[in-house]
């Protein structure tokens, strides 16, 4: 577990924006990395999630991330979510210019009784982590049990640079993709369906310009944010099974 996140000064030689192909996602979701059953595989899963739905990216970002950067709310029709937490503007102003293309108005919704299901698993990982450090980000430990603590030091930023290149080998996908390569995989995926993608995830992860931050709209519905969030997950998880 600890070589799976061993920080290395070599980066992944591959374009920031590649797809993954549709044999290589069946891959990632079959293999097993992904997974609330043990430490790396949650930690991997807790990323994965927030990537695809809120857009959290770049490695200096997701370092300066702490448990209170994420808020648990249940909206008009008594649905649980979780969104980024609007007061650390802050600090993305300062310091992160990476979450100026996070998703601030996206909502991540549960799925009760779907197996892969994001708040869960978000939940799970809030419950494992050494709440001794700030860092939400936290190296999972070697040795654990079900009834302990599985984290302990914040993880360093080559470790979260790497995730998705270290996923990719460990899932033995065709090539190593970067981390980058989820959200443009996740927006291929919705345009092929003829689906807007700024609409759903806020920006278009293929075309951060200008006129894309511009287009962002923050006066969707609960109905609307609780459909995009399942087509979000749908998305590359398969059918939510309820």
């Amino acid at each position: 577990m600890q070589e799976n996140l061993k920080e290395s000064s070599v980066r992944p030689k591959t374009s920031m924006k590649i797809p993954m192909t549709t044999d290589d996602i069946n891959q990632l979701m079959e293999s097993g990395v992904l997974t609330n059953d043990n430490p790396l595989g949650l930690f991997r899963k807790v990323w994965f999630d927030l990537t695809l739905h809120l857009g959290c990216g770049g490695q200096a970002a997701l370092r300066a991330l702490t448990k209170d950067s994420f808020v648990t709310e249940t909206d008009e029709r008594g649905r649980r979510y979780i969104r980024l937490n609007h007061n650390i503007q802050g600090q993305r102003d300062r310091s992160c210019m990476e979450m100026q293309y996070w998703n601030w108005d996206g909502r991540m919704y549960e799925l009760p009784g779907d197996p892969n299901c994001p708040v869960h698993s978000m939940e799970l990982y809030l419950a494992k982590r050494n709440p001794h450090k700030d860092a939400f980000f936290q190296r999972p430990k070697t040795h654990y049990n079900s009834g302990s603590l599985w984290y302990e030091s914040p993880v360093g930023h080559g470790v979260l640079a790497s995730l998705m290149s270290k996923m990719s080998e460990d899932s033995c996908l065709s090539r190593a993709y970067t981390n980058s390569s989820v959200r443009v995989t996740l927006a291929d995926i919705l345009e092929e369906k003829g689906l807007n993608v700024e609409n759903i995830l806020g920006i278009n992860p293929k075309n951060k310009s200008v006129k894309s931050m511009m287009n962002r709209s923050s006066n969707h519905s609960s109905d609307e944010l609780e459909r995009n969030s399942k087509i979000i997950h749908e998305a590359l998880y398969g059918p939510v099974t309820c």
